[in-house]
Formats: structure tokens, sequence, C-alpha cells
């Protein structure tokens, strides 16, 4: 069976007039690539783009550091974080003119460790606080 004559001719998707943002689920222009209200990448431009893919990554790991993560943005943290530690324990080991800068980066690693893994373990409690006083 086919479709009405005047169904076939129309588009089968409509242009969007507005991109809404996976995150904070607001509505943005559709030639946006990061949302105006919080900053997440919006479209595969934001990923493709050498200089807006810094932001994009730079986006995952405010996001996990400001607001308690879930558990893949905590694991994707920990899997960005344990090179740098690593790199950093071996500038540390090589000698003194490195070895500043790989104390920096090895604490700059733990503290975005620390603070990401803290913020998901007071999701979950907070998330278990909450199941208790609802039964």
């Amino acid at each position: 069976m086919q479709p009405p004559e005047e169904s076939r001719d129309e588009a089968p998707f409509a242009e969007p007039s507005e991109v809404v943002c996976p995150f904070c689920l607001r509505n943005n222009a559709p030639e946006a690539s990061f949302c105006a209200v919080c900053g997440a990448p919006l479209g595969p431009v934001a990923n493709i783009d050498p200089i807006q893919q810094i932001h994009a990554e730079g986006f995952a790991f405010r996001s996990a550091v400001s607001s308690p993560p879930r558990a893949l943005i905590l694991a994707g943290t920990w899997l960005a974080m344990l090179p740098l530690a690593g790199s950093a324990v071996g500038m540390i080991l090589s000698g003194f003119p490195m070895s500043l800068f790989g104390i920096a980066m090895l604490l700059l690693a733990i503290g975005v460790l620390v603070r990401a893994t803290a913020h998901f373990i007071s999701r979950k409690r907070a998330l278990a606080r909450a199941r208790k006083e609802s039964i």
C-alpha cells in the first residue's frame, strides 16, 4: 500500500529549529556547537574540530570535578589521569629540572581523582539515603 501523494513529496524529517542540550536540556540554535547555558558539546563538529575538541574534553573533566559524576564519567577520569600520574612519577624520578613539573602534574592528577571520586561517593550515599527515606 502506497502513502498518499502529498506525503511522498514532503521531506521525511523537518529541519530542527532548535537543538536540545543533552546535559541541561535547554534549547540552542541549530548551528551551535556548544550549549549556551552549560557549555556541553552539542554536535559532531565539537568532537572533530581540534580546537573545539579541547573544549569538549575540558567540559567532561569540569563536569566530573564540579558535580557528582556518573560511573562512566568517573571511570573515564581515572583512565585519563592514571597515565598522567605515571608520567609525573617518571618526571620526578628523572631529575631536578623535570621533577618540579612532575610534582605539579602529580598533584593535579591526584587532586582531580580525589575530588571526582569523593563526589561520586557522596552521590551514591545521597541516593541510598533518599531510598531509605522513601520506604
